[in-house]
Protein backbone atom coordinates (compact mmCIF):
# COMPACT_ATOMS: atom_id res chain seq x y z
CA UNK A 1 0.00 0.00 0.00
CA UNK A 2 1.19 3.44 -0.96
CA UNK A 3 1.90 6.09 1.15
CA UNK A 4 -0.62 8.03 -0.57
CA UNK A 5 -2.97 6.24 0.34
CA UNK A 6 -2.50 6.68 3.83
CA UNK A 7 -5.21 9.22 5.53
CA UNK A 8 -4.18 12.65 6.63
CA UNK A 9 -3.55 11.46 10.54
CA UNK A 10 -1.87 8.14 9.71
CA UNK A 11 0.60 10.33 7.52
CA UNK A 12 1.22 12.71 10.71
CA UNK A 13 1.47 9.30 12.90
CA UNK A 14 4.02 8.00 10.31
CA UNK A 15 6.31 11.27 10.52
CA UNK A 16 6.23 11.55 14.55
CA UNK A 17 7.29 7.65 14.40
CA UNK A 18 10.06 8.22 11.76
CA UNK A 19 10.71 11.57 13.85
CA UNK A 20 11.59 9.40 16.62
CA UNK A 21 13.32 6.03 15.56
CA UNK A 22 15.89 9.14 13.89
CA UNK A 23 16.38 10.86 16.79
CA UNK A 24 16.71 7.16 18.73
CA UNK A 25 19.84 6.51 15.94
CA UNK A 26 21.62 9.86 16.96
CA UNK A 27 21.45 9.10 20.25
CA UNK A 28 22.79 5.75 19.60
CA UNK A 29 25.65 7.02 17.34
CA UNK A 30 26.44 9.72 19.75
CA UNK A 31 26.21 7.24 23.10
CA UNK A 32 28.57 5.15 20.82
CA UNK A 33 30.97 7.68 19.89
CA UNK A 34 31.39 8.85 23.13
CA UNK A 35 31.83 5.43 24.73
CA UNK A 36 34.58 4.85 21.88
CA UNK A 37 36.39 7.90 22.71
CA UNK A 38 36.53 7.32 26.35
CA UNK A 39 37.55 4.25 25.83
CA UNK A 40 40.39 5.83 24.04
CA UNK A 41 41.12 7.96 26.02
CA UNK A 42 41.44 5.31 28.94
CA UNK A 43 43.41 3.46 27.05
CA UNK A 44 45.95 6.19 26.25
CA UNK A 45 46.17 7.22 29.88
CA UNK A 46 46.84 3.65 31.11
CA UNK A 47 49.55 3.24 28.94
CA UNK A 48 51.00 6.65 29.09
CA UNK A 49 50.27 8.44 25.59
CA UNK A 50 49.84 11.85 27.16
CA UNK A 51 52.33 11.23 29.65
CA UNK A 52 55.99 12.51 28.31
CA UNK A 53 58.28 10.01 27.17
CA UNK A 54 62.26 9.57 26.26
CA UNK A 55 63.36 7.02 23.64
CA UNK A 56 66.40 4.59 24.62
CA UNK A 57 67.77 1.80 22.78
CA UNK A 58 69.95 -1.27 23.27
CA UNK A 59 71.55 -4.14 21.11
CA UNK A 60 71.47 -7.69 21.72
CA UNK A 61 72.51 -10.55 20.20
CA UNK A 62 69.24 -12.25 20.54
CA UNK A 63 65.44 -11.38 20.21
CA UNK A 64 64.02 -14.52 21.62
CA UNK A 65 61.12 -14.33 24.19
CA UNK A 66 60.69 -10.11 23.21
CA UNK A 67 58.02 -8.73 21.11
CA UNK A 68 56.43 -5.45 20.41
CA UNK A 69 54.16 -4.01 23.46
CA UNK A 70 56.44 -5.86 25.84
CA UNK A 71 56.93 -3.82 29.39
CA UNK A 72 60.71 -2.35 30.79
CA UNK A 73 60.67 -2.79 34.15
CA UNK A 74 62.15 -0.34 36.47
CA UNK A 75 63.31 -0.89 40.25
CA UNK A 76 59.18 -3.06 39.75
CA UNK A 77 57.33 -0.60 38.06
CA UNK A 78 56.43 -0.78 34.61
CA UNK A 79 58.03 2.87 33.51
CA UNK A 80 57.84 1.88 29.69
CA UNK A 81 57.90 -0.64 26.61
CA UNK A 82 59.51 -1.83 23.23
CA UNK A 83 58.79 0.30 20.76
CA UNK A 84 60.79 -1.31 17.94
CA UNK A 85 62.70 -4.35 17.24
CA UNK A 86 65.05 -4.64 14.23
CA UNK A 87 67.71 -6.80 12.74
CA UNK A 88 70.95 -5.07 12.37
CA UNK A 89 73.46 -5.01 9.45
CA UNK A 90 74.80 -8.56 8.95
CA UNK A 91 78.11 -7.62 9.49
CA UNK A 92 77.50 -6.27 13.35
CA UNK A 93 78.32 -7.29 16.21
CA UNK A 94 75.04 -6.93 17.83
CA UNK A 95 72.69 -8.35 15.39
CA UNK A 96 68.58 -6.74 17.32
CA UNK A 97 68.59 -3.49 17.64
CA UNK A 98 65.64 -3.09 20.66
CA UNK A 99 64.25 0.38 20.96
CA UNK A 100 61.94 1.47 23.80
CA UNK A 101 60.32 4.85 25.42
CA UNK A 102 60.68 5.29 29.39
CA UNK A 103 57.45 8.01 30.74
CA UNK A 104 58.07 10.46 32.67
CA UNK A 105 59.69 10.78 35.67
CA UNK A 106 61.46 7.44 35.26
CA UNK A 107 63.59 8.55 32.66
CA UNK A 108 65.64 10.61 35.29
CA UNK A 109 66.63 7.66 37.18
CA UNK A 110 68.59 6.78 34.14
CA UNK A 111 72.14 7.72 33.83
CA UNK A 112 75.48 7.55 32.56
CA UNK A 113 76.47 4.17 34.13
CA UNK A 114 72.64 2.66 34.39
CA UNK A 115 72.67 -0.48 32.81
CA UNK A 116 69.69 -3.13 31.18
CA UNK A 117 69.65 -6.15 31.88
CA UNK A 118 67.79 -9.34 30.06
CA UNK A 119 65.76 -11.39 32.41
CA UNK A 120 64.82 -15.28 31.41
CA UNK A 121 61.68 -16.70 32.41
CA UNK A 122 61.17 -20.51 32.50
CA UNK A 123 58.62 -20.86 30.11
CA UNK A 124 60.93 -18.70 27.27
CA UNK A 125 59.95 -15.90 27.65
CA UNK A 126 62.19 -12.69 28.72
CA UNK A 127 61.76 -9.24 30.06
CA UNK A 128 64.09 -5.78 30.08
CA UNK A 129 64.90 -4.35 33.13
CA UNK A 130 66.60 -1.52 33.79
CA UNK A 131 69.19 -0.45 36.65
CA UNK A 132 69.31 2.88 37.80
CA UNK A 133 72.88 4.72 37.86
CA UNK A 134 74.59 5.65 41.17
CA UNK A 135 78.02 7.45 39.77
CA UNK A 136 77.01 8.78 36.33
CA UNK A 137 75.16 12.02 35.05
CA UNK A 138 71.42 12.31 34.33
CA UNK A 139 70.90 11.61 30.87
CA UNK A 140 67.52 13.46 29.96
CA UNK A 141 67.37 17.70 30.63
CA UNK A 142 63.91 18.95 30.89
CA UNK A 143 61.93 21.99 29.75
CA UNK A 144 58.66 23.31 30.19
CA UNK A 145 58.05 19.21 31.77
CA UNK A 146 58.98 17.70 29.02
CA UNK A 147 62.38 16.39 27.26
CA UNK A 148 64.40 18.99 25.50
CA UNK A 149 67.90 17.94 25.93
CA UNK A 150 69.56 14.79 26.18
CA UNK A 151 73.15 13.20 27.01
CA UNK A 152 75.21 12.87 24.00
CA UNK A 153 79.25 11.81 25.23
CA UNK A 154 79.20 13.84 28.50
CA UNK A 155 77.31 16.88 26.89
CA UNK A 156 74.05 18.04 26.56
CA UNK A 157 72.55 18.48 23.04
CA UNK A 158 69.10 18.93 21.56
CA UNK A 159 66.85 15.53 21.23
CA UNK A 160 66.01 16.25 17.78
CA UNK A 161 69.52 14.98 16.91
CA UNK A 162 69.24 11.81 18.87
CA UNK A 163 66.12 10.17 17.00
CA UNK A 164 67.31 6.79 18.41
CA UNK A 165 67.62 7.81 21.42
CA UNK A 166 70.18 7.21 24.45
CA UNK A 167 72.34 3.87 24.15
CA UNK A 168 71.68 1.96 26.82
CA UNK A 169 74.47 -1.54 26.93
CA UNK A 170 72.54 -4.48 27.92
CA UNK A 171 73.74 -7.21 30.27
CA UNK A 172 71.90 -9.93 28.37
CA UNK A 173 71.87 -13.68 29.32
CA UNK A 174 71.82 -16.95 27.46
CA UNK A 175 68.10 -17.75 26.20
CA UNK A 176 66.09 -20.41 28.13
CA UNK A 177 66.51 -22.52 24.60
CA UNK A 178 70.28 -21.82 24.50
CA UNK A 179 70.99 -23.06 28.00
CA UNK A 180 68.43 -25.97 27.72
CA UNK A 181 70.30 -27.07 24.29
CA UNK A 182 73.54 -26.74 26.11
CA UNK A 183 72.02 -29.09 28.78
CA UNK A 184 70.58 -31.82 26.15
CA UNK A 185 74.19 -31.78 25.55
CA UNK A 186 75.72 -32.04 28.04
CA UNK A 187 73.39 -34.86 28.83
CA UNK A 188 73.94 -36.67 25.40
CA UNK A 189 77.39 -36.57 26.36
CA UNK A 190 77.41 -38.47 29.65
CA UNK A 191 74.98 -40.76 28.26
CA UNK A 192 77.51 -43.18 26.71
CA UNK A 193 79.05 -43.53 30.29
CA UNK A 194 75.64 -43.92 31.66
CA UNK A 195 74.86 -46.68 29.66
CA UNK A 196 78.33 -47.83 30.12
CA UNK A 197 77.63 -47.95 33.91
CA UNK A 198 74.57 -49.51 33.99
CA UNK A 199 76.12 -52.53 31.89
CA UNK A 200 78.53 -52.68 34.87
CA UNK A 201 75.78 -52.66 37.25
CA UNK A 202 74.08 -55.68 34.95
CA UNK A 203 77.21 -57.23 35.26
CA UNK A 204 77.68 -57.17 39.21
CA UNK A 205 73.57 -58.09 39.28
CA UNK A 206 74.64 -61.03 37.56
CA UNK A 207 77.88 -62.13 39.53
CA UNK A 208 75.66 -61.59 42.63
CA UNK A 209 73.00 -64.34 41.29
CA UNK A 210 75.52 -66.74 40.76
CA UNK A 211 77.08 -65.60 44.52
CA UNK A 212 73.63 -66.60 45.89
CA UNK A 213 72.93 -69.53 43.94
CA UNK A 214 76.49 -70.76 45.43
CA UNK A 215 75.92 -69.91 49.04
CA UNK A 216 72.35 -71.67 48.69
CA UNK A 217 74.40 -74.82 47.97
CA UNK A 218 76.74 -74.69 50.94
CA UNK A 219 74.03 -73.98 53.21
CA UNK A 220 72.64 -77.12 51.72
CA UNK A 221 75.73 -79.31 52.05
CA UNK A 222 76.50 -77.62 55.88
CA UNK A 223 72.95 -78.70 56.72
CA UNK A 224 74.30 -82.35 58.44
CA UNK A 225 77.05 -80.55 60.23
CA UNK A 226 74.18 -78.29 61.74
CA UNK A 227 72.23 -80.83 62.63
CA UNK A 228 75.51 -82.51 64.54
CA UNK A 229 76.52 -79.01 66.75
CA UNK A 230 72.84 -78.58 67.63
CA UNK A 231 72.81 -82.12 69.00
CA UNK A 232 76.15 -81.63 70.91
CA UNK A 233 75.11 -78.31 71.93
CA UNK A 234 72.11 -80.14 73.67
CA UNK A 235 74.22 -82.34 75.74
CA UNK A 236 76.65 -79.60 76.91
CA UNK A 237 73.45 -77.52 77.64
CA UNK A 238 71.41 -79.89 80.04
CA UNK A 239 71.27 -79.51 84.15
CA UNK A 240 73.51 -82.40 84.93
CA UNK A 241 76.57 -79.81 82.84
CA UNK A 242 78.11 -83.10 80.07
CA UNK A 243 81.07 -80.83 79.23
CA UNK A 244 82.07 -80.58 82.96
CA UNK A 245 81.49 -84.21 84.05
CA UNK A 246 84.01 -85.15 80.77
CA UNK A 247 86.57 -82.69 81.53
CA UNK A 248 86.60 -83.14 85.30
CA UNK A 249 85.96 -85.94 87.42
CA UNK A 250 83.59 -86.53 90.83
CA UNK A 251 86.79 -86.48 93.16
CA UNK A 252 88.61 -83.82 91.45
CA UNK A 253 85.64 -81.67 91.51
CA UNK A 254 85.12 -81.95 95.61
CA UNK A 255 88.67 -80.79 96.22
CA UNK A 256 89.00 -78.68 93.76
CA UNK A 257 85.57 -76.95 95.64
CA UNK A 258 87.50 -76.84 99.17
CA UNK A 259 89.98 -75.59 97.42
CA UNK A 260 88.24 -72.46 96.11
CA UNK A 261 86.64 -72.31 99.45
CA UNK A 262 89.90 -71.70 100.98
CA UNK A 263 90.87 -69.25 98.67
CA UNK A 264 87.93 -67.21 98.26
CA UNK A 265 87.94 -67.46 102.18
CA UNK A 266 91.34 -66.42 102.09
CA UNK A 267 90.40 -63.65 99.85
CA UNK A 268 87.85 -62.06 101.70
CA UNK A 269 90.41 -61.54 105.15
CA UNK A 270 92.27 -59.79 102.81
CA UNK A 271 89.54 -57.76 101.76
CA UNK A 272 88.77 -57.29 105.40
CA UNK A 273 92.12 -56.39 105.59
CA UNK A 274 92.72 -53.91 102.71
CA UNK A 275 89.46 -52.32 103.89
CA UNK A 276 90.85 -51.54 107.50
CA UNK A 277 93.87 -50.29 105.80
CA UNK A 278 92.07 -48.16 103.48
CA UNK A 279 89.81 -46.89 106.30
CA UNK A 280 93.42 -45.95 108.33
CA UNK A 281 94.43 -44.10 105.24
CA UNK A 282 91.53 -42.14 105.38
CA UNK A 283 92.15 -41.01 108.64
CA UNK A 284 95.54 -40.10 107.93
CA UNK A 285 94.41 -38.25 104.70
CA UNK A 286 91.65 -36.26 106.91
CA UNK A 287 94.12 -35.80 109.22
CA UNK A 288 96.54 -34.19 107.26
CA UNK A 289 94.03 -32.22 105.31
CA UNK A 290 93.00 -30.63 108.86
CA UNK A 291 96.67 -29.60 109.84
CA UNK A 292 96.92 -27.89 105.68
CA UNK A 293 93.53 -26.52 106.33
CA UNK A 294 95.34 -25.01 110.05
CA UNK A 295 98.49 -24.71 108.45
CA UNK A 296 97.46 -21.16 106.49
CA UNK A 297 95.60 -20.06 109.78
CA UNK A 298 98.87 -20.77 112.21
CA UNK A 299 100.69 -18.82 109.72
CA UNK A 300 98.77 -15.79 109.89
CA UNK A 301 98.98 -15.63 113.29
CA UNK A 302 102.96 -16.40 113.51
CA UNK A 303 102.84 -13.31 111.18
CA UNK A 304 100.84 -11.16 113.76
CA UNK A 305 102.69 -12.19 116.50
CA UNK A 306 106.24 -11.45 114.28
CA UNK A 307 104.91 -7.77 113.37
CA UNK A 308 103.93 -7.54 117.06
CA UNK A 309 107.32 -8.32 118.26
CA UNK A 310 108.54 -6.06 116.14
CA UNK A 311 106.08 -2.92 117.15
CA UNK A 312 107.35 -3.91 120.98
CA UNK A 313 110.92 -3.52 119.99
CA UNK A 314 110.88 -0.29 117.82
CA UNK A 315 108.91 1.16 120.56
CA UNK A 316 111.47 -0.35 123.53
CA UNK A 317 114.31 0.85 121.31
CA UNK A 318 112.46 4.76 121.32
CA UNK A 319 111.84 4.50 124.95
CA UNK A 320 115.59 3.66 125.15
CA UNK A 321 117.03 6.83 123.24
CA UNK A 322 114.71 8.92 125.30
CA UNK A 323 115.85 7.41 128.65
CA UNK A 324 119.11 8.32 127.89
CA UNK A 325 118.27 12.15 126.95
CA UNK A 326 116.25 11.88 130.35
CA UNK A 327 119.55 10.54 131.59
CA UNK A 328 121.29 13.34 130.03
CA UNK A 329 119.18 16.28 131.21
CA UNK A 330 119.20 14.58 135.11
CA UNK A 331 122.96 14.50 135.29
CA UNK A 332 123.14 17.94 134.08
CA UNK A 333 120.82 19.17 136.75
CA UNK A 334 122.61 17.42 139.31
CA UNK A 335 125.96 19.59 138.40
CA UNK A 336 124.01 22.92 137.92
CA UNK A 337 122.17 22.31 141.66
CA UNK A 338 125.93 20.83 143.15
CA UNK A 339 127.41 24.35 141.77
CA UNK A 340 124.16 26.21 143.40
CA UNK A 341 125.10 24.76 146.75
CA UNK A 342 128.74 25.75 146.38
CA UNK A 343 127.58 28.94 145.45
CA UNK A 344 125.41 29.47 148.04
CA UNK A 345 128.19 28.18 150.71
CA UNK A 346 130.71 30.77 149.97
CA UNK A 347 127.78 33.30 150.42
CA UNK A 348 128.74 35.46 153.49
CA UNK A 349 125.18 35.86 154.31
CA UNK A 350 124.41 31.94 154.13
CA UNK A 351 128.09 30.75 155.11
CA UNK A 352 127.04 30.21 159.05
CA UNK A 353 124.74 27.76 157.79
CA UNK A 354 126.56 25.15 156.77
CA UNK A 355 129.20 24.42 159.02
CA UNK A 356 133.14 23.56 157.80
CA UNK A 357 133.59 19.59 158.50
CA UNK A 358 136.82 19.09 160.57
CA UNK A 359 139.56 17.13 158.65
CA UNK A 360 140.93 14.25 160.07
CA UNK A 361 144.58 13.51 159.17
CA UNK A 362 145.46 10.17 158.45
CA UNK A 363 147.54 7.90 161.31
CA UNK A 364 151.76 8.01 160.23
CA UNK A 365 153.04 5.61 158.72
CA UNK A 366 155.57 3.59 160.65
CA UNK A 367 158.85 2.23 158.17
CA UNK A 368 160.21 -0.66 159.10
CA UNK A 369 163.26 -1.66 160.79
CA UNK A 370 165.33 -3.50 157.90
CA UNK A 371 168.75 -3.09 159.84
CA UNK A 372 167.33 -5.29 162.70
CA UNK A 373 168.97 -3.01 165.70
CA UNK A 374 167.06 -0.98 168.47
CA UNK A 375 165.70 1.72 167.82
Amino acid sequence: MALQDLTPQLRTRLHRVEKIVTLFVVLAAVLLLFGFGYYLYDTAARKGWFIPTCRYYTLLMSAEGLKLGDPVVLMGFNVGEITEIEAQPPDSYYKIFIGFGVRQPYYGYIWSDSKLRINSSLLGGRKIELLPGVDGKPTVAERDGRPHQVLDKDKMVPIAKMPKGLYVPALEDAAISDRAQKLINQVEEALPGVFGMTNQVNATLANVVQITSNVNLLLVEAKPILLNAQVITANLTNQNGSLGQWLIPTNLSVRLDATLDSVTNTLTSVNTTIGSVNTTIGSANTVITNVNTQIPEITANLNKILLNVSLITSNLNDQVQDNDSIIGNVNDLLIETEDLLRGLKRHWLLKSAFPTPKLELPPPILEPNIGGGRP
